[in-house]
């Protein structure tokens, strides 16, 4: 996204840029709108009801295997793999918000634990 404007900016200046970023992010930025006037509009249908909870799994499954992947590419070394297991559990165990844990374990990585 950034890289839209900035190809923007060298071609036509300031302008360029803004007309860049617009017209990357203006029409799902409308869709995104629609769509969610209609799914507030559309609120106690028993259509939007089934969809809700047909999707609820499907989210949590994209949210675990994201998270999958990034401890893959992330975790090199067993003290990794620990603060990663630790930062779960925690997450799991407590209502804590999650950018804490990311805090503490950028802290630790920058530190030098990993």
């Amino acid at each position: 996204m950034l890289i839209v404007s900035l190809i923007g900016w060298k071609v036509a200046g300031v302008a360029g840029g803004v007309i860049a970023m617009l017209a990357m992010s203006g029409p799902s930025s409308v869709l995104a709108y629609a769509v969610a006037h209609a799914w507030e509009r559309f609120r106690d249908a028993p259509w939007r009801i089934a969809v809700q909870r047909g999707l609820a799994p499907v989210t949590v499954g994209l949210i675990l295997s994201s998270g999958y992947v990034l401890t893959r590419a992330a975790d090199q070394s067993w003290m990794a793999y620990a603060i990663t297991g630790v930062t779960i559990a925690l997450a799991l165990k407590t209502s804590w918000h999650p950018l804490w844990f990311l805090c503490v374990a950028a802290i630790l990585g920058a530190a030098g634990f990993v």
